[in-house]
């Protein structure tokens, strides 16, 4: 909770915060927050749809929310993107999504 309203007012000094969209989705999905979870996923997917690290920190929120077909393609992605497969294989929110990368 407290990182989400760090991060909060860290996005209203700099919307351009590379980063801080993936870090709030991660926190709302860590605290059970659906709706703010898919909408920072949203943001963050429309800001930077081919950044590996985007796709990684969602598959993590999504993990932690319980949503693990969603966490699982988003970390498939993210492995396309070039998101190294030891850091993946090593995730247990990424772990528990069931994905496979070969």
């Amino acid at each position: 909770e407290n990182v989400v309203e760090l991060g909060l007012q860290h996005l209203a000094i700099n919307p351009d915060s590379y980063g801080l969209l993936f870090d709030l989705a991660v926190a709302y999905g860590s605290v059970g927050d659906k709706e703010q979870f898919y909408r920072f996923m949203k943001k963050a997917l429309e800001r930077y749809p081919d950044d590996a690290q985007s796709h990684y920190s969602i598959a993590v929120g999504a993990s932690r929310l319980g949503d693990m077909e969603a966490a699982a393609s988003h970390a498939k992605k993210a492995y396309e993107l070039g998101f190294p497969i030891a850091l993946l294989t090593a995730d247990p929110d990424i772990k528990a999504s069931g994905a496979k990368f070969e």
